[in-house]
């Protein structure tokens, strides 16, 4: 008896039975897994590789690190200015300083200065006054004062010229008082002519209006001396006059 394949009323041939397949439920199998699993025995073993990653120079840097750098450069500006104002600042301080020095030196020197041309300024007024007053003594004699006007003429006297009277106070007085000369004087003017440690020369332009005892009518007469004024121990005296032409 012969196996007959059954076919469908409509006569169409009869349609081959597929083979089906089956798996297990999971996630599928990868061949690697497979390999394994067909070691006998073998129990299946999971490698674990560790892969360090280095950066790449060439990688972007990440915001984290922009924001890093852009804080340093920041620091490094600020550094540098904040160098450059303290700089700026000790410049500032020390110019301050050297210009205060400076002006005190300066208003040291202008008080020095002033100082000593106040001291001269009053040595040569006292040793012109000195002189006017010399002259002004030897240009007023009168007869009934003459040996006072004498004394006088000899307080001021010092050196060449005081050695000038010495043996002649008495001469001289005789003869004023016998010829009745009454001399008055005045000064014109007078000046500096020479300065030297503690000598000065000082001209002076006089005159005295002269009356002997027989004129009425006085004469003047012009003189122009040099006085020699010598200080000593912050007095002043006369130590020589001569005529000057």
């Amino acid at each position: 008896m012969t196996d007959a394949t059954p076919t469908e009323s409509t006569g169409a041939p009869a349609r081959r039975s597929r083979r089906r397949s089956s798996r297990s439920a999971g996630p599928p199998v990868t061949e690697s897994a497979s390999a394994e699993q067909t070691v006998a025995g073998a129990a299946p073993r999971v490698a674990t590789v560790t892969v360090e990653h280095e950066p790449d120079s060439t990688e972007p840097d990440s915001p984290g690190a922009d924001s890093k750098k852009a804080g340093s450069e920041r620091s490094e500006k600020s550094d540098a200015t904040a160098a450059r104002s303290g700089s700026r600042s000790t410049l500032l301080v020390v110019a301050a300083a050297s210009a205060m020095i400076a002006l005190l030196v300066a208003v040291s020197l202008l008080a020095w200065l002033d100082h000593r041309n106040s001291v001269r300024d009053t040595r040569r007024t006292a040793e012109i006054q000195a002189a006017r007053q010399m002259v002004l003594n030897l240009t007023t004699i009168h007869p009934d004062t003459a040996k006072q006007d004498v004394e006088r003429i000899l307080a001021d006297a010092s050196g060449e010229f005081k050695a000038e009277f010495d043996g002649r106070i008495d001469p001289f007085v005789g003869i004023v008082t016998e010829a009745k000369v009454i001399t008055n004087g005045e000064i014109i003017e007078a000046g500096l002519e020479r300065e030297d440690g503690t000598d000065a020369d000082i001209l002076v332009a006089a005159r005295s209006m002269v009356t002997n005892g027989d004129d009425a009518q006085p004469t003047p007469r012009d003189f122009r001396l040099r006085v020699t004024i010598t200080e000593s121990d912050g007095r002043y005296t006369t130590s020589k006059v001569e005529f000057v032409a």
